[in-house]
C-alpha cells in the first residue's frame, strides 16, 4: 500500500506527515484501474476474397457495408458478410471472436495460425438454408462453435491443413429430424485436433457432426442426433 505524504510548513522549520489510505480507498483505486485497463473487442467488417493481417488499409469496416478502408486490429471480433470468397491469413491473427454472416456459402479462410482465446465462431444464418463455410487454419485457444438452426443444412467445416485445430464447446442445433441437419463437419489433414464438447439447444436436438478426410480428431460427448464418419480418426 502506497503511502501519502503531506507536508505542513512552520516558521523555520517543516515536518511531513505520513497518511496512509484505508483499505477502503485503497481497493476503490484498484478497481478503477483495472476498468480503465480492459479493452472491449470492436466489431470488424469484411465482404469478399481478401488478405487478413493487421497492416492493410482498405480491407475492414466498422460498421454493416462499408466502407472498407480500415486496417484489422488484434483482438476485434471478425464479421464475414456480403459475397463470400477466400481469406488468406497473411500473419498469425489474434481476434475474438468470428461471425459468418453471408446468406450464401462460400467463404474459405486459410493459412497461418488464428487465435481466438475466449471467443467464438459462429454460423449465425438460418435463412436462406444450406449455408456452409470452412476453415482450414490451424486454430487455437478453445473457442465456442455456434451453427444456426435450420431444418436443411446449415454447417460449418474445420479442415486444417497444417497445426492443429482446438475447439471448446460447439452447439449445433436443428429442429426437424426430417431433412437434411445442422452441421459441424470435421476434416483435414493433420492429426491432434480437439473439440470438447458437440450439443444442441432447447428441443433441437437433430444437429449432425460429419467426419472426413484423413487428419485425426478427438471429440468429447456428443449429445446431438447424427454422427457419421467417413474416413480418418
Amino acid at each position: 500500500m502506497q503511502a501519502e505524504c503531506v507536508t505542513q510548513s512552520y516558521i523555520g522549520f517543516s515536518t511531513q506527515r505520513i497518511m496512509t489510505p484505508n483499505k477502503t480507498t485503497f481497493a476503490a483505486l484498484t478497481t478503477l484501474a483495472l476498468s480503465a485497463s480492459t479493452v472491449l473487442a470492436q466489431d470488424k467488417y469484411s465482404s469478399g476474397a481478401i488478405t487478413w493481417d493487421t497492416t492493410t488499409n482498405n480491407v475492414w469496416a466498422t460498421s454493416s457495408g462499408g466502407t472498407y478502408d480500415q486496417p484489422f486490429v488484434s483482438g476485434n471480433n471478425a464479421i464475414f458478410e456480403g459475397t463470400p470468397g477466400t481469406v488468406t491469413l497473411g500473419e498469425a491473427i489474434t481476434a475474438t471472436d468470428i461471425t459468418f454472416t453471408a446468406g450464401s456459402s462460400g467463404y474459405s479462410i486459410e493459412g497461418n495460425t488464428l487465435d481466438l482465446t475466449g471467443g467464438t465462431i459462429t454460423q449465425s444464418v438460418g435463412h436462406p438454408t444450406n449455408v456452409t463455410h470452412t476453415i482450414t487454419s490451424a486454430i487455437t485457444g478453445s473457442p465456442a462453435v455456434n451453427v444456426a438452426t435450420n431444418t436443411a443444412y446449415q454447417g460449418l467445416t474445420f479442415a486444417p491443413t497444417s497445426g492443429t485445430v482446438t475447439l471448446g464447446v460447439c452447439t449445433v442445433p436443428s429442429a426437424d429430424g426430417s431433412s437434411d441437419k445442422a452441421g459441424l463437419t470435421l476434416d483435414g489433414t493433420t492429426t491432434g485436433n480437439t473439440v470438447s464438447q458437440v450439443q444442441y439447444n432447447g428441443g433441437r436436438k437433430y444437429g449432425s457432426v460429419i467426419k472426413n478426410g484423413s487428419g485425426s480428431w478427438a471429440v468429447g460427448n456428443v449429445v446431438i442426433g447424427t454422427v457419421q464418419i467417413n474416413g480418418g480418426d
